[in-house]
């Protein structure tokens, strides 16, 4: 029997472009474009460009771009977890409806912009892998029912970097068994504490933890660690 994270990576590699629904695809570009607005206004608050100066002294010289500087281009993931980061900066990014605790634009845009500059990949590509990581990221968000946040841990930190992975699976060409270990690598590397609601200070982390998602997921890293990391959500998961 298969797992769940299994079955949710077999759906997202086997998609096509061909098999999306006009009006869904046309949804997924709006949102796409929305997503860049957010980040190209996001970078300019102080949260953004701290994480900017992070991102570029520890991975500069890469070919990925900051979405609103004329900085250097940076690896991918700090490329990723900048943008991330100044994506939900303002906090106008886009949510689901109705609400599964997951934030889909500042999850994966990030994410497919530093895979397809990192790779060359074409515009399509990206469109296919935005929509496969939102249909896995909502199903698991919904799934979860908010249970987190009655944990004390912010939802989007922790279910955005599951749909990042698949994204950035569809990019970089994995199989579906790699998929699934992308998943659970990336899960181990979720995070995100709700403790900033009712801090006098340090709020502003809060904009970090869909830029660790976004990071979490895109590493080009996790490709090379399947070859040897097999203890992931595929053997965890409850049998679907």
């Amino acid at each position: 029997m298969s797992t769940a994270a299994q079955e949710l990576a077999c759906f997202a590699i086997g998609l096509r472009l061909q098999d999306v629904p006009p009006q869904v695809l046309q949804r997924a570009k709006v949102c796409i474009a929305d997503t860049v607005a957010c980040a190209v206004f996001g970078a300019q608050l102080p949260w953004s460009r701290t994480m900017v100066a992070y991102a570029t002294r520890y991975a500069a010289e890469g070919p990925c771009s900051v979405f609103g500087g004329d900085g250097p281009r940076l690896q991918a993931p700090m490329a990723a977890l900048a943008n991330g980061t100044s994506v939900h900066a303002f906090e106008q990014d886009s949510l689901r409806f109705p609400g599964a605790g997951v934030h889909p634009g500042a999850a994966l845009v990030p994410t497919i912009a530093a895979a397809c500059q990192d790779t060359g990949a074409d515009g399509a590509t990206a469109l296919l892998a935005f929509v496969a990581g939102c249909e896995v990221l909502f199903r698991i968000g919904a799934a979860s029912h908010h249970s987190s946040e009655k944990l004390g841990f912010h939802a989007p930190g922790l279910t955005g970097v599951y749909g990042a992975a698949v994204a950035a699976s569809v990019v970089y060409g994995l199989t579906a068994e790699e998929t699934a270990h992308a998943m659970g690598i990336a899960g181990s590397m979720s995070a995100g504490l709700l403790a900033f609601t009712r801090s006098k200070q340090g709020a502003m982390v809060k904009r970090l933890h869909m830029g660790r998602a976004c990071e979490a997921g895109q590493r080009r890293s996790l490709k090379d660690a399947l070859v040897t990391w097999k203890f992931s959500a595929a053997t965890l998961s409850r049998p679907c």
